[in-house]
């Protein structure tokens, strides 16, 4: 009788343990109703199936696969949250890292469209970022205006050689 209240004991502490880990872990028994997107990039390299996918810094769903569709296009296939609407002119993201600890969210840039992407027909579109473009998102529109400054620079140096030549 005294070693059934042990062994009790043992059964309740090993079903706390085992539900504390499955909650860690993340583990649900419900299935969620999802909708199936497909994504096509040049480049999904570090993406894996189970991967996060992040809009605004919100979980929507995640990659169930990852393939390839041609010797240069990848095809990924996305279950996103029925409850979430995609945004026409939606565009997935790669972030990339000098130092890529663990997986590899991919972010859903939404498009500034009114109306919303249909998961059997449209196809997102997606890019795998450099470093510089993960850490400065405007690097683009930065080193465009820095080309067009630098060339206003040069011609003025070459008036101003001018001026100073012909005097």
């Amino acid at each position: 009788m005294q070693s059934a209240w042990k062994v009790g004991l043992l059964v309740v502490v090993f079903v706390g343990l085992l539900g504390s880990l499955l909650v860690f872990l993340g583990v649900s028994f419900s299935k969620k109703e999802v909708q199936v997107f497909q994504a096509q990039m040049a480049d999904a390299g570090g993406v894996l199936p189970g991967a996060k996918l992040l809009m605004a810094g919100v979980q929507i769903g995640t990659v169930k696969s990852v393939s390839l569709e041609s010797p240069s296009l990848a095809r990924l296939t996305l279950e996103v949250d029925k409850s979430m609407r995609l945004p026409r002119g939606s565009v997935l993201r790669i972030p990339s890292a000098l130092i890529s600890l663990g997986e590899n969210p991919v972010l859903v840039v939404p498009g500034s469209g009114p109306d919303f992407m249909d998961p059997a027909t449209d196809i997102l579109p997606g890019r795998k970022e450099t470093m510089l473009q993960s850490s400065l998102p405007e690097v683009n529109e930065t080193l465009a205006s820095l080309q067009v400054t630098m060339k206003e620079v040069q011609a003025l140096m070459g008036n101003v050689s001018k001026v100073l030549t012909d005097e």
